[in-house]
């Protein structure tokens, strides 16, 4: 008779039969495995309001209400890009421009567009040892070399990275550096600011891009705890500091370009700056054969509403300086078709904060702040680093006359996803310490939707997997989550989701977990 681990080989009829029993064993089976949000937190009827107040502005007839003619800018719909300027100001804690922003259908379309605009086929790409693992197959796609880098409770090892770039052991410096850096997937960890200084030191040394997956981060309790969730990489990147200094030095009223993403849109198609952008001087930065160039910066932050709204609405952005948002401007696809999500962008656009009146400053110490977390290499500024309102009473910083509608903002939506969130998490961690030495968590999630697991000693996941699908619980096994490393690198590893499934059914997913590990265990002796 075969162990029951090996039936996991395969999708065939095997395994359909196995599933089928654990279902009949169980109640329902308990879904840990599936990054995705629970229902209950899909907001429809947020996207329903925003709907019909988008709706009445194409009732209007008039592209000036609601364009649906191409998009002369490529970056964006010129009002979102604003609106969501603003969103991110007030919930990163630093500064975010409109001339910084680009539209785009997600995280994944992110990487595919900084891969397509910053490598070259051949290039080497650096990634976490466990990390996105669906990001693997984008850089597949554009045929770069993969090489997996050290990780440990606190996320990428710096110190590794330093050794191998200054020996060469990995061969030449990488193109660039993927990593997802805050509320790590699958790890949940959360890199430390002074690694986050040391990779950017080594980004500028070294002369490659920082690609940052920061979906996460805006997915965050920290402070619940008294801990502050370090900058994003993109605040330490020196061209971003030096943009804040030059940024609010500007008087007000000076007619200055104020980067808010508003200016005449010339549509490069037919001003020949399509074509003409190709034809450059590129003086490269650095000791390696990177693909950063000198004065653009080194870091390319990807963010998106799939965590924080909804992942059909396939809606986000990229971050990076103006001359790297001019590089992934110049894809022929994007100069063809103009910027992408203009309808969606439109209704969303209803959930963010509205504009500024015109020529409007920062009020209070936002200023001051902005400046200080320059100068202190991109700090989040205490004072004005918002969160839940029933933390931290967020209000609106900027005086806008119109708030109606805030209840149905994205702000109260953040507040609740956090709080629940929060509460799923801690039901998960809770769980899963109850059950040591069957299970044991790697570092403690503090945002986010995962949690890292390291199961007794001598265990596979992927030969645990079967057996859990009999106690009515599935998870992702490890090795799943780093496809570019040696088999045996996270045999023993698990990541588990409490985003998607409610606190007792966490609990007793976990349960069933460590019932199934000491079954395996048994099995094994």
């Amino acid at each position: 008779i075969r162990p029951p681990w090996t039936r996991w080989q395969g999708f065939g009829g095997e395994r359909c039969l196995l599933m089928a029993s654990a279902r009949m064993r169980v109640p329902s089976l308990i879904d840990l495995r599936k990054g995705h949000p629970k229902a209950r937190n899909l907001p429809h009827a947020k996207m329903a309001w925003a709907a019909r107040r988008a709706a009445a502005r194409l009732d209007a007839s008039d592209e000036a209400s609601f364009a649906l003619c191409y998009s002369a800018g490529s970056s964006g719909n010129p009002v979102f890009v604003q609106r969501l300027a603003r969103f991110l100001s007030d919930n990163y804690g630093t500064p975010c421009f409109g001339d910084n922003l680009f539209t785009t259908n997600g995280v994944s379309h992110g990487i595919e567009l900084a891969c397509s605009a910053l490598t070259s086929p051949g290039d080497a790409v650096w990634v976490e040892g466990a990390t996105y693992f669906l990001a693997h197959q984008i850089f597949v796609d554009h045929r770069l070399t993969i090489t997996a880098l050290p990780t440990d409770a606190h996320g990428l090892d710096t110190d590794a990275l330093a050794r191998f770039l200054a020996s060469g052991e990995l061969g030449a410096p990488p193109a660039m550096v993927y990593l997802v850096p805050t509320h790590g997937n699958p790890s949940g960890a959360t890199l430390p600011l002074e690694r986050r200084r040391a990779l950017v030191h080594l980004a500028e040394r070294y002369g490659f891009i920082c690609l940052s997956d920061d979906v996460y981060h805006l997915l965050d309790w920290s402070r619940l705890g008294g801990v502050q969730t370090p900058p994003r990489l993109y605040a330490l990147d020196p061209a971003f500091t030096a943009q804040v200094v030059e940024q609010t030095s500007v008087p007000a009223d000076s007619g200055a370009a104020s980067g808010d993403g508003l200016g005449t849109q010339e549509d490069s198609a037919y001003t020949g700056a399509a074509a003409t952008s190709q034809i450059r001087v590129v003086d490269r930065i650095g000791d390696g054969g990177g693909s950063a160039v000198k004065g653009d910066g080194c870091v390319v932050s990807l963010g998106s509403f799939s965590k924080i709204l909804a992942p059909g609405l396939r809606l986000g952005w990229i971050e990076a300086s103006p001359s790297l948002i001019r590089r992934i401007a110049d894809r022929g696809y994007v100069v063809s078709g103009g910027s992408v999500a203009p309808f969606v962008s439109e209704v969303v656009a209803e959930l963010l904060p509205e504009l500024r009146p015109s020529g409007a400053r920062p009020q209070g110490g936002e200023t001051a702040c902005a400046t200080d977390a320059a100068a202190a290499g991109g700090g989040t500024c205490s004072a004005e680093r918002p969160g839940s309102a029933a933390l931290t009473g967020r209000t609106d910083p900027l005086g806008s006359a119109d708030l109606s509608g805030a209840e149905h903002g994205i702000g109260a939506h953040l507040d609740h996803l956090v709080r629940d969130y929060s509460t799923a998490c801690d039901a998960m961690v809770r769980a899963v310490r109850a059950a040591a030495p069957d299970l044991t968590l790697v570092s403690e999630p503090r945002g986010g939707f995962f949690a890292w697991i390291l199961l007794p000693e001598g265990m596979s996941a992927d030969a645990l997997l079967p057996i859990a699908e009999l106690h009515g619980v599935v998870f992702l096994p490890g090795r799943a989550c780093a496809p570019s490393c040696p088999p045996e690198a996270f045999e023993r590893h698990a990541r588990l989701c409490f985003a998607m499934e409610e606190p007792a059914e966490i609990k007793e997913g976990v349960l069933r977990l460590a019932a199934a590990v000491r079954e395996a265990r048994g099995a094994t002796v």
